[in-house]
C-alpha cells in the first residue's frame, strides 16, 4: 500500500510539473491517493483490534498508556 501511495504522489507531482496541468488527471490522482489513505487507515485500525483483542486487561492498560504519553522511555530517577 505504501508503495502505492509513493506512486500516487510521483504522478501528482509529474502532473503538477507538467507544462499544461491536466485537472482531470490531477483530480482522480487525488481521488486515488485518498482511497488509499482510507486503505490504511483501516488496515492499522484493523491491526489495532486484533492486538488488543490477544493482550490482557493489563498489557491493554499499558498500551493505552504509551499511546497517551508516547512512546518515550520511561525516566529513571
Amino acid at each position: 500500500m505504501m508503495r502505492d501511495m509513493m506512486n500516487q504522489q510521483a504522478k501528482l507531482c509529474a502532473l503538477y510539473q507538467a507544462p499544461k496541468r491536466d485537472n482531470a488527471a490531477i483530480d482522480a490522482t487525488y481521488k486515488e491517493f485518498g482511497k488509499l489513505q482510507q486503505k490504511m487507515y483501516d488496515s492499522s485500525v484493523e491491526a489495532q483490534k486484533r492486538m488488543e483483542a490477544i493482550l490482557t486487561k493489563e498489557q491493554q492498560e499499558k498500551q493505552r498508556t504509551y499511546w497517551r504519553k508516547g512512546w518515550a522511555a520511561p525516566k529513571t530517577q
